[in-house]
């Protein structure tokens, strides 16, 4: 499985919002309203809070490397309809 088809990252740049796809819309959520990011101890949950609400992603691997690229504020694009994510 490769993971890269799960998230796109931004090579240089950092882009004002990243697109989170789902499957009944599409979002663009602001670098400057992410906050409290949280994952599970084995990284197969992950969570944080935004414009929209509670963002809520699960995998049945670990979301180490999204987690990480989170933190870096690296991530483009989030394909949301290729993980259990929803918005609470």
């Amino acid at each position: 499985m490769d993971i890269k088809t799960f998230w796109q990252i931004v090579e240089h740049e950092r882009q004002p919002r990243f697109w989170l796809a789902l499957e009944t819309e599409n979002l663009l959520i602001s670098w400057d309203s992410v906050r409290e990011i949280r994952a599970s101890h084995d990284f197969l949950n992950l969570q944080f809070d935004c414009e929209f609400g509670k963002i809520l992603i699960a995998a049945d691997f670990s979301l180490l490397e999204l987690f990480e690229y989170l933190q870096m504020e690296k991530i483009r694009r989030i394909d949301g309809t290729k993980l259990h994510c929803k918005v609470m």
